[in-house]
């Protein structure tokens, strides 16, 4: 192995520091205990119209959600709507997400209210139609497997804490690419202590293979912590001497100017708006003869804001915050309607760029041409420009986003760690990525492609760039495209009031990237078997447990925050655990068996230094089911649940979301009720997390209870394959539904 140098002086010290903080830990279990017992299914006679509740009663289809709604802006009060009779039924509310972490529970055990009486032959899971036809035509039997406990969360946020240092790579086992790590060493020590070979040629047993290894490390080279860093390159020599400065990553912001941004919104108080002709335009009509624009009814005490002018304040309001806090940093600006403009920094040796014409539609011409606009000028030099170029926009035109999108990757390609964020209120229309373009597929039929979104996705990633995108309410984006690329860059995505944009701007860009090219491998003992999700993955988890290639799973992450967070589920092998408890049961002494877990997490940091993160940890072992819920971590429950259904309900069961979700809600209300939980404050962040369930049960039953008004029976139509069920409903997907899957799935916490 080569050594790598790096600070010398420093190198001793480091390999000695141990970690002290008391920061969540990289690898996270939901409970203390493996659950060891057998898969067992439930059934249930379902239909798309059925309100699924959790088994101790809860309706979740009626619970309240609060949004901790702030209604103020940066105009001011924003003018609330009239109430609503009494006896209309709530709407359920969008954009619940945004707040993903609030702690104002409701109350745990809410009954049921009298608008909504409680369904007295509900079976556990399900409550009430909410149809009143009782045709049971479309009710069918589904077996769900029941739930457990085997979910690891890995937090990435926790690759700032500091861990001992090591250089070279670390030893791997040659059958499972296992990491040497301080489980193996004392069983090691033990090992040499009886092993009659000389050092030299010492053997290693792998704990999660049991293959034998030869191996030469030293005393000082074997691993005597759970986490450890390899440094497999060091930083460039011009980003060995970090500044400030050098962490604070630039930020471009894509401003859509295309006709639509137009539309104005009512504001309560008078305001004087600043912008372009069409501002003033909007202002003249809130002043002339303000007494013809409103009928009787209306308030006269109220300015029309247009979107344009809601995103240029927003944006202009964060200019201004890095100006006092973070003066150092870069701000780049790009707008599109029919065609792009690259503004850059403003600065005049970058002067605006203005793309036309054919190169709409050349990805290489637009990157190149982002990728000239070098951002030299700090917001410290440039705050006064970019603000007058801001509020010199005017809205026309159609809508290049893609091509804008483009050349934003080009710009922020030059510094890993750039985030770039899209502020648009309408579809894709002009130049490559346009979504109103259709390609024949074999058969001869249109249909919208993914590609350019895919493409331009995974290159961001491979870049290091973050691209978030923010849609304004009331508009049509195709989302369900637009998300493609925020997922696979790590960014945020949201539909959000014009009048309450900057605070969107402020959620995105207090995550900013701690590393890049992020990978991770989970490794699990032989014994164990990584879970599937989705339906035709489950299907084929009775062949894989057969066989020991899928006891490890690999992802490809690219950008990581200080919050990122993914969850796993394994299972384990039948065989394999009636062979552990038959050994258990012969021993004359109650002995705690232990299984193992491992990470191994490369990534590349700000500076540019790539190293390996091993992280190695071991587990008891439990037939006891009361023991596991007791001993349950109810946030890392909830946000497996939250993830995996996203993931199915994409995939285009929503049935099987409906249903999985339903059972990760019964759980963990059940694992918080439980008289010995471990955690005091379980109830309250099961009633969080049931507000969560209780959101995406309401949008995906509405959706399926319109395809059903529409003659549409996706999850019950035996000659339509998963995949052509998963293109259907994608390609109806609106953008509140897509909007809320994305960010159940998205790795983001906030």
């Amino acid at each position: 192995r080569a050594e790598i140098c790096f600070n010398h002086k420093k190198k001793k010290e480091r390999k000695n520091k141990r970690v002290s903080d008391k920061r969540k830990e990289n690898m996270e279990s939901a409970s203390k205990y493996i659950d060891m017992n057998d898969d067992e299914d439930e059934e249930f006679d379902f239909d798309a119209t059925d309100t699924l509740v959790s088994p101790d009663g809860l309706n979740l289809n009626t619970a309240t959600t609060n949004n901790n709604n702030n209604n103020t802006s940066l105009f001011g009060a924003v003018p609330q709507p009239q109430a609503q009779p009494a006896a209309a039924a709530p709407a359920p509310q969008s954009g619940f997400f945004g707040n993903l972490w609030s702690n104002v529970p409701r109350a745990f055990n809410t009954a049921p209210s009298a608008a909504q009486p409680a369904t007295t032959n509900a079976s556990p899971l399900f409550g009430s139609s909410l149809s009143n036809n009782n045709n049971n035509n479309n009710r069918k039997r589904r077996a769900v497997r029941k739930v457990n406990t085997n979910i690891l969360a890995v937090e990435l946020g926790t690759l700032t804490k500091d861990v001992v240092f090591y250089t070279g790579d670390p030893f791997y086992c040659k059958s499972c690419s296992a990491a040497f790590s301080h489980l193996d060493t004392n069983r090691l020590k033990n090992q040499m202590q009886t092993d009659e070979k000389s050092e030299e040629s010492q053997t290693w047993t792998c704990t999660f293979c049991e293959n034998t290894n030869e191996f030469d490390l030293q005393d000082e080279e074997q691993p005597k912590d759970e986490s450890v860093d390899y440094i497999l390159e060091p930083a460039p020599s011009q980003s060995s001497s970090s500044s400030t400065a050098d962490t604070l990553k630039p930020i471009i912001f894509v401003i859509d100017i295309s006709g639509s941004m137009c539309v104005t919104q009512e504001v309560a108080g008078k305001h004087t708006l600043k912008g372009n002709a069409s501002g003033r335009n909007a202002a003249a009509f809130n002043t002339d003869r303000a007494d013809q624009h409103y009928g009787s009814n209306r308030s006269r005490n109220v300015t029309y804001v247009s979107r344009l002018q809601s995103v240029q304040a927003a944006v202009t309001a964060q200019i201004e915050t890095f100006l006092k806090e973070q003066p150092n940093r870069k701000i780049g600006l790009i707008t599109f309607n029919n065609e792009v403009t690259i503004y850059g920094d403003c600065s005049s040796q970058n002067g605006p760029v203005t793309v036309t014409g054919d190169k709409l539609n050349s990805f290489s011409d637009l990157f190149e041409l982002g990728r000239k606009h070098v951002l030299s000028n700090p917001v410290k030099t440039s705050s006064k420009v970019l603000t007058s170029t801001l509020f010199n926009l005017e809205e026309c035109g159609a809508t290049a986003l893609g091509p804008a999108l483009t050349c934003a990757v080009g710009m922020a390609s030059l510094e890993p760690g750039t985030e770039v964020v899209v502020c648009t209120d309408g579809v894709a229309n002009v130049g490559i990525g346009a979504l109103d373009v259709k390609k024949k597929t074999e058969g001869g039929e249109e249909e919208e492609t993914d590609d350019f979104y895919v493409n331009v996705g995974q290159y961001a990633k491979s870049k290091g760039v973050v691209i978030s995108v923010i849609s304004i309410k009331g508009a049509d984006c195709k989302l369900e495209k637009l998300g493609i690329v925020t997922d696979a860059t790590n960014g945020a995505i949201n539909i959000v009031d014009p009048l309450n944009i900057l605070n969107e701007f402020k959620e995105i860009l207090s995550l900013p990237i701690i590393a890049t090219n992020c990978s991770v491998k989970l490794l699990l003992h032989k014994g164990l078997y990584i879970r599937k999700i989705g339906e035709e993955e489950e299907k084929q988890e009775e062949k894989q447990q057969k066989t020991e290639q899928n006891s490890a799973v690999n992802r490809e992450i690219g950008n990581v925050t200080s919050e990122s967070v993914f969850t796993v589920e394994y299972g384990v092998r039948s065989e394999f655990s009636k062979a552990m408890k038959k050994q258990l049961e012969s021993q004359s002494e109650a002995i705690e068996k232990m299984l193992p877990f491992q990470l191994q997490i490369k990534y590349t940091k700000l500076n540019g230094m790539k190293c390996v993160r091993i992280i190695s940890k071991e587990q008891a072992m439990t037939w006891d089911k009361n023991k596991t819920e007791e001993n349950a971590q109810i946030d890392v429950l909830g946000l497996h649940a939250q993830q995996t259904t996203a993931v199915i309900a994409q995939k285009g069961g929503y049935t099987d979301a409906r249903l999985h979700n339903a059972m990760w809600t019964g759980m963990m209300n059940r694992a918080a009720s439980n008289s010995n939980t471990s955690d005091v404050n379980a109830k309250k962040k099961a009633s969080v997390w049931s507000r969560k369930a209780q959101e995406v049960e309401t949008q995906l039953q509405q959706v399926q209870v319109t395809e059903q008004q529409q003659g549409l029976f996706y999850d019950d139509d035996s000659s339509m394959t998963s995949v052509e069920r998963n293109k259907a409903r994608s390609k109806n997907r609106d953008d509140k539904t897509a909007n809320m899957l994305y960010q159940m799935k998205s790795n983001r916490k906030k």
